[in-house]
This record gives C-alpha cells, sequence and structure tokens, in this order.
C-alpha cells in the first residue's frame, strides 16, 4: 500500500478529481481545532460523492472502528460478500475480502494523528475479484479525533470501471 500523509496546511492535487475536491473542502471546513467536527458531511460537491464516503467512529479506549454510514458503491463493492452493509458493524466484525491489517493500520494512522492520508493500492479478493483503490481518510472530532471520513475510488481490473 502506498500512503501518502497530507499537510492539513497546504492544498493537494490529488487523483481523482473527486477525492482531491473532498480534501479541499475538509480543509476550508476545518475548525479551531484543526479538523470538522465529528459528524461533518460535505452538503454539496460532485456527483455521487455520497455513494463513495464512509463514516467511521474511532473507539481509541477500545481501540476499535465501528461504520456510522456507507454509500451505495462501497456497499455495491461488497457484492459478493456475507456481510454487504457493514454500517453500524465494528471493523472486526465484517469480512473483507482479503487481509484487513493494511487498512486498520491506516484507520490507525489516522486517527491518532489527526493527519489527513491518501492511500492507493491493489487487491485480489478471495472470490476473485481484483483491481485497485484510492482511498482519502480525512480525521474528524473536536480536540481529539472521533471519526474518520472516508471516500474510496475503486478501479475494477476486469471491467477497467472506475466507481
Amino acid at each position: 500500500m502506498n500512503i501518502q500523509i497530507l499537510d492539513p496546511s497546504q492544498p493537494a492535487v490529488l487523483d481523482p478529481p473527486v477525492i482531491g475536491w473532498l480534501f479541499a473542502r475538509w480543509r476550508a471546513d476545518r475548525g479551531p481545532g484543526g479538523l470538522p467536527p465529528a459528524g461533518w458531511v460535505p452538503i454539496d460537491g460532485p456527483p455521487r460523492l455520497s455513494d463513495m464516503m464512509a463514516r467511521i467512529a474511532f473507539d481509541p479506549v477500545a481501540r476499535r472502528f465501528r461504520y456510522l454510514a456507507v454509500g451505495r458503491d462501497l456497499v455495491a463493492h461488497r457484492e459478493s460478500l456475507r456481510v454487504v452493509d457493514p454500517t453500524g458493524l465494528h471493523m472486526d466484525e465484517i469480512d473483507f475480502h482479503s487481509d484487513p491489517t493494511d487498512m486498520m493500520s491506516v484507520l490507525t494512522l489516522a486517527a491518532y494523528s489527526g493527519k489527513p492520508i491518501c492511500a492507493e493500492a491493489t487487491y485480489s479478493a478471495r472470490y476473485g475479484r481484483q483491481g485497485s483503490y484510492r482511498w482519502l481518510l480525512l480525521p474528524l472530532g473536536e480536540g481529539t479525533v472521533s471519526e474518520v471520513m472516508t471516500a474510496i475510488v475503486y478501479s475494477d481490473a476486469a471491467s477497467g470501471e472506475t466507481g
């Protein structure tokens, strides 16, 4: 997994454009503590942005993450799995195509550092699906991180489709 820790005080050019737009909006909406508040969701944006986003709660004591909301594209990408819509579930209760260690490490880094992160990776799911994804993680909270807003854009190797 290729990981880039972003400087919240500096603009960044990120591809695809929807990821770049979300980072710019997050930067603009930061409060006095340096982060947008927990529950932050941009009210405008590119078409289908909400379909590729998820809000994830972070419990620093239990060191667990729980899905608060999951967009339609992310649910659709899980169609071959036992748990298709993980809303309300802790991440350690979910089947993730493959080993979730990298994903959990990046979420933990975003939560503890309070810094936005852009990550890229390829995947090969046990169910035969292959492709890559671009993932933006944006910490949210007042004073300390209590949520991480994520946006994921998948590119499936077989179809070449992005979604």
